[in-house]
């Protein structure tokens, strides 16, 4: 959020630089309704600014290129507003937030198949279930609702729900292949909490493979 690297944050000064793996885009739409049939929870037509919402990609080629703005971090950082000004109520002071967020290919998507051969043996994480991140140190943890097996490039056993944890950067970095096909958006819809103020956010996208990541 353009308010906090304001002032902290571990993507503070790396406008224009290198944060992910080439083949990777990090997008944000509050103006998407729904995809492949499923409906997105931060639709809005215009954040509580009355800024008309677009699709921005704060990501692309792996570079990051801006960071979600209201009016006021647009004029902060020389870049035009976002429309991520979102507020509870209309009697609360409206804070910089995502809306629907996802991750896709820049290029060369990979079929879900592709995925679970690349990966060879490890684990297939699916449902996400709610999460937190330290922006201060880039760490991040979240919940899964089902985690399989992989053996020689094949799903197998069906394993105990646990979490996942990472750094941001490194994750992001660490990503070797994205699949552009959404999964059901309604499994990992939400509200993003901040300051007290709760506003309905949808993630999702393809399946992606990671080369390392903490579980459990």
């Amino acid at each position: 959020e353009g308010d906090f690297v304001r002032t902290a944050g571990v993507f503070r000064g790396k406008l224009g630089k290198k944060v992910a793996a080439s083949n990777v885009s990090l997008v944000d739409d509050g103006s998407i309704q729904e995809i492949d049939g499923h409906n997105f929870f931060g639709f809005l037509p215009y954040d509580d600014e009355g800024v008309k919402t677009r699709r921005i990609d704060i990501i692309d080629d792996g570079v990051l290129k801006l960071y979600m703005n209201d009016r006021s971090t647009a004029h902060y950082w020389d870049a035009e507003p976002t429309g991520n000004a979102r507020a509870m109520f209309f009697s609360n002071q409206p804070i910089v937030r995502m809306r629907n967020t996802w991750l896709e290919a820049t290029n060369d998507s990979m079929s879900q198949e592709e995925l679970i051969e690349a990966i060879g043996n490890g684990l297939l994480l699916k449902k996400s279930k709610g999460g937190q991140v330290d922006p201060i140190r880039g760490t991040f943890n979240f919940g899964t609702g089902e985690i399989w097996l992989i053996e020689n490039g094949e799903v197998t056993d069906r394993k105990r729900p646990t979490t996942a944890a990472g750094n941001t950067i490194q994750t992001l970095k660490s990503i070797i292949g994205i699949n552009d096909k959404f999964d059901n958006v309604t499994h990992s819809t939400g509200f993003c909490v901040i300051g007290m103020q709760a506003v309905p956010t949808s993630i999702g996208g393809g399946w992606m493979a990671v080369k390392n990541i903490t579980i459990g």
